[in-house]
């Protein structure tokens, strides 16, 4: 289990480092997400508490997460969690957890 959260959450930080911006402020979007993001973080949320992390660790976890999604533009954003979320359909899931 841990192994598969692990991967989870190197999938999500791997396309953080995808399309970038070259270091430019992206207007403010850090902080907000894309819908599919939004799913793929509730999928992260549900994982991680079935693996019996404490609240702080994973609000922690899901802060960094959203933090390096923030370096890109919602567009490119929303590209990137599709992408993660098809990724991660092909490992098996968590039981009691719903990626959409």
């Amino acid at each position: 289990m841990k192994k598969f959260l692990i991967a989870l959450l190197s999938l999500s930080l791997l396309a953080s480092c995808g399309s970038s911006d070259g270091g430019k402020d992206n207007g403010g979007d850090a902080g907000k997400t894309a819908s599919a993001c939004d799913s793929y973080i509730e999928y992260m949320k549900c994982t991680y508490k079935k693996a019996n992390m404490d609240d702080a660790t994973i609000k922690t976890n899901l802060d960094q997460v959203k933090a390096a999604w923030g370096k890109v533009d919602k567009a490119q954003m929303e590209n990137m969690c599709k992408t993660t979320i098809e990724q991660a359909k092909k490992a098996p899931t968590v039981p009691g957890c719903e990626l959409k």
